[in-house]
Formats: C-alpha cells, sequence, structure tokens
C-alpha cells in the first residue's frame, strides 16, 4: 500500500469538485484563502496585521460575546474576551473575522442593538451547523466555522441579503424577541 503522491491527491479533488455542494464550495474557497494569505508565512496573524479596518473597532468583541451567549445555550462555558485574547486560538478568531468582515460590513447601516442581534442569530446558525453534523460544539469549533457564516445566512434566508431584506428579518425578529 503506497501512499498517493500530492498530485494524484490534487487531481483527485479536482476531479471530485462537481460533487460539491454550494456550502461545500464557499468552505473550500474560505479554507484556501486562509492557507494562500496565512498558512505559508508560518507566522500568526496579530492585530496589529489585520488588513480590515472593522477589526480594529468593537465588532471582534461583539461577535465573541453572541458566541458565548449561543454556547450557553448548549451548557458550554466560554472564557471573558480578555482571556480569549490570550489563548492560541484568538490568532485563528482574528483571520476567520477578517474572512467575514466583508460579510458584516452588509449591515453596518444597522444599530447596535440590530448588529448584535444579527450576530446571535449567526451564532445559533454555527451551533445549528454543527449540529447537523454532529460536530463538537464548543469555542474552538466554532471558530474555526466562522467562515461558514455567509452561506449558512444564505441558506437560512435565501436571496434576502441581495434583494436588502435580511436587515427588515433582523428587525422582525428582534420584535418577537428571538434574543
Amino acid at each position: 500500500m503506497t501512499e498517493e503522491n500530492p498530485e494524484t491527491k490534487f487531481e483527485n479533488l479536482l476531479r471530485s469538485l462537481p460533487d460539491f455542494s454550494k456550502e461545500e464550495l464557499l468552505s473550500l474557497r474560505s479554507r484556501i484563502s486562509v492557507l494562500i494569505n496565512y498558512s505559508a508565512t508560518n507566522v500568526p496573524l496579530l492585530p496589529t496585521e489585520c488588513k480590515h479596518p472593522s477589526l480594529f473597532d468593537e465588532r471582534p468583541e461583539q461577535f465573541y460575546s453572541s458566541m458565548k451567549r449561543s454556547l450557553r445555550k448548549q451548557q458550554y462555558k466560554a472564557p471573558p474576551w480578555k482571556v480569549f485574547q490570550e489563548t492560541s486560538i484568538f490568532p485563528s478568531y482574528l483571520r476567520q473575522m477578517e474572512i467575514i468582515s466583508p460579510f458584516l460590513d452588509n449591515f453596518n447601516t444597522l444599530s447596535r442593538v440590530e448588529q448584535i442581534s444579527m450576530y446571535n442569530i449567526a451564532a445559533d446558525l454555527i451551533h445549528r451547523y454543527l449540529a447537523n453534523r454532529e460536530m463538537t460544539i464548543c469555542l474552538k469549533t466554532d471558530v474555526f466555522h466562522l467562515h461558514t457564516i455567509p452561506s449558512l445566512f444564505d441558506a437560512a434566508f435565501p436571496g434576502y441579503l441581495e434583494s436588502g431584506w435580511l436587515p427588515f428579518i433582523v428587525n422582525a425578529l428582534l420584535k418577537k424577541g428571538h434574543e
């Protein structure tokens, strides 16, 4: 039994791409982007290296608070923000936030309360996604699946973002007490 060479693995992957779902292809694209941008350097992404300006504001901390809220519903206790910043997965969290920041920018016109509600929905969508795949729901798994948020929103609310209706859905859910 011999191990496949890298070229054969690559060719097999290319042949299997047409069988992937849209969600799997988007996930693969996100992973490839991360690998191209960061893995080759072998240097962890530090907050000062972030290219997206929103990562310098309060968005990462707000989003983390929503993840913690959702994790608590799953009986998982996440550390406070200041402690989380010192963990080994924090650089990965920043990379993932950088990947999804262009998607989150779609909600810049929402009020702070509406944005937090949207983050809560996103965290809940990640947990539903992980549960459907029978994956462990924990902080590390959440962080490594943040890149799926745009496709999870599209699956949960198909066409709403493109039509401009997603902010209205967030408002409706807020009024119904979704938070």
